[in-house]
């Protein structure tokens, strides 16, 4: 019985402690989350302070959250801080691009919701543009457009500084380091990509890469749900308080029938 009771304790503190996960962390990511669509938002919309704004706030709510060690993994904090400060440097040159800003804090937004833990990331609605940049680099090959093929291998790098620190958060880090090893030989070496055949490759290698782990990405992560965790336990607890109940009436009940 000593046994039972000591299960039946450490199953409700289990549930006690995933409850309070569960209650703190979402609706503090979520907070996340919003504010960094709005800073997008106002940045498309040209609303270029009122984004800048959004984005200070943001660090505030940011900085609190982190206090909890718990809260984010390391990779998700140094992602996050990097692509936040890449756009509020971007804001803060003098050289100021809307097209700039508007990689910069699409970046920083789809960061922020690679944390979240459920349905495919935003930064998997990145696989057409990417992957149709790279298929007409390789036409462009076919074709001796040494122009073209420079313009579309820029536009692939820039495309993949997007998600790139999405991407290290949802994706193990050797797979996203092997990633920008290619995409940085490709532009490092474009002249030897471009005239040299063989090296056509490497574009083909990447977009062989970067379809797979789109593909991986479109199903819903496999990190199990919180709610199914707490359902288990609960369910266990149901089923050791139904068993020691029976116990106690068995016993009783043949208690009882000695003493008739």
């Amino acid at each position: 019985m000593k046994k039972l009771s000591a299960i039946i304790l450490v199953c409700c503190i289990n549930l006690f402690v995933l409850h309070s996960i569960l209650a703190a962390s979402p609706s503090s990511i979520k907070k996340l989350d919003d504010l960094a669509d709005q800073t997008l938002q106002f940045t498309i919309l040209g609303r270029f302070e009122d984004a800048q704004h959004i984005l200070d706030l943001f660090g505030k709510n940011f900085s609190d959250i982190t206090k909890d060690r718990n809260a984010l993994t390391e990779v998700e904090i140094h992602e996050i801080q990097a692509a936040q400060q890449k756009a509020i440097k971007v804001f803060d040159s003098e050289n100021f691009e809307k097209n700039s800003a508007s990689d910069k804090v699409t970046s920083f937004r789809l960061a922020v919701d690679a944390v979240q833990k459920e349905g495919a990331p935003l930064w998997t609605k990145m696989r057409e543009p990417i992957l149709e940049t790279l298929s007409k680099a390789e036409a462009a090959i076919q074709a001796s457009d040494t122009d073209t093929f420079d313009e579309l291998i820029t536009q692939m790098v820039n495309q993949f500084e997007v998600i790139a620190p999405s991407m290290k958060i949802d994706v193990k880090s050797a797979t996203a380091n092997a990633l920008e090893r290619e995409v940085k030989f490709i532009n490092d070496y474009r002249d030897q990509v471009f005239s040299d055949r063989n090296s056509n490759k490497e574009i083909t290698k990447l977009k062989a890469d970067l379809e797979a782990i789109f593909r991986e990405m479109e199903h819903v992560r496999s990190e199990p749900s919180i709610w199914w965790v707490i359902a288990t336990t609960g369910s266990i607890i149901m089923a050791t308080l139904s068993y020691v109940g029976w116990r106690k009436y068995k016993a009783e009940h043949v208690k009882n029938d000695g003493t008739v």
